[in-house]
């Protein structure tokens, strides 16, 4: 490289334009300032105000060290190790992320995922019942004192600790806007309600449809009480579910997303009950037709020997997709 003489350029520096007032005194006053082409920021406060050099400007300038907020919210989510983070560093921590409301909007929380391939790591201890229930009372207790001062409750569990722990999963309300839904909080009671709402609705049957589906070890219980409701509701679908272990992982992980092909073989052949497999879209990944270990729905249809049908995410749309099809009509039991 050769030498010039000069410094080089800080590649963290940016040189902006601002919009000031000129007070009567003299001084001036920030108010926002806009990078090139982008948006602009108003400047709250300034913390600091000092004579700076100033190559841009030939010589010397005015440093001003300013607070902005610019209007970015932020949705944490916290990944606990068990007797790392948790406890009263969960309080802690719980403390100065509200220090930062209102930009920060939501505050989530889930376990490490802990499988058996850790050889030479550090040693994580995979949560209990007990220990997954303290979580969620520090969570709520902390929840509930913001839903006190701020009128929302900005912390959540996500839905694995009350599994975990083998408590109800809080209703609707619980969740208000369902902002960290992405990170598994409140995702199966917006499920659950989703399903539970569309098969109100009339919906005219055509001939019989019978079928299977796999799940997660976490979502077992949710959906085979949906799929039991589906059918008391219309005994003309049937759908049997498989509750996938997940063992390509070695074990200790329950989520549906993490399934894989190579699982659903070991598990299932010879033990579905029609030609049809129901797959939920989640363990697939963003191509919508190749699971986690590279085994497309094409590959698993031949090895099963069985139809692939891919299932919407949401509970509405999967209580729809699964009520498609037939040849007569037949009427909805009610209750």
């Amino acid at each position: 490289m050769e030498a010039t003489g000069r410094r080089p350029e800080n590649p963290c520096k940016r040189y902006v334009k601002v919009r000031a007032d000129f007070e009567l005194d003299g001084r001036i006053r920030p108010l926002l300032f806009r990078e090139e082409d982008g948006p602009a920021f108003r400047i709250d406060r300034v913390l600091d105000v000092r004579q700076a050099a100033s190559r841009k400007a030939g010589g010397q300038g005015i440093r001003y060290v300013c607070e902005v907020e610019g209007g970015i919210a932020v949705n944490c989510q916290l990944v606990l190790c068990r007797g790392i983070n948790d406890g009263d560093e969960l309080r802690r921590t719980l403390s100065d992320l509200l220090e930062l409301t209102p930009m920060v909007q939501s505050i989530a929380a889930v376990p490490c995922g802990v499988t058996d391939y850790r050889e030479k790591l550090f040693k994580q201890t995979p949560y209990d019942a007990k220990t997954s229930a303290e979580v969620i009372d520090i969570m709520e207790e902390f929840g509930d004192e913001c839903k006190r001062r701020h009128g929302k409750r900005i912390i959540y569990p996500s839905d694995e600790w009350y599994l975990k722990a083998g408590r109800p999963i809080p209703p609707e309300e619980f969740y208000e806007d369902f902002d960290q839904l992405e990170n598994g909080v409140g995702m199966m009671r917006l499920y659950a309600s989703e399903f539970l709402a569309e098969l109100e609705k009339p919906h005219r049957i055509y001939g019989t449809k019978k079928m299977d589906v796999v799940t997660g070890e976490m979502a077992s219980p949710l959906i085979h009480q949906m799929m039991a409701e589906l059918h008391r509701q219309y005994p003309m679908v049937e759908v049997t579910v498989h509750t996938i272990k997940n063992k390509f992982f070695g074990g200790n992980v329950g989520v549906a997303g993490l399934v894989t092909a190579t699982d659903i073989i070991a598990q299932c052949e010879g033990k579905l009950t029609s030609g049809t497999l129901g797959v939920p879209a989640v363990m697939l990944r963003e191509e919508k037709d190749t699971f986690l270990d590279d085994i497309t729905t094409d590959q698993l249809a031949q090895r099963l020997g069985v139809k692939v049908e891919v299932l919407p995410t949401s509970g509405g749309d999967e209580a729809r997709a699964l009520l498609r099809s037939g040849l007569h009509i037949a009427r909805r039991r009610r209750a």
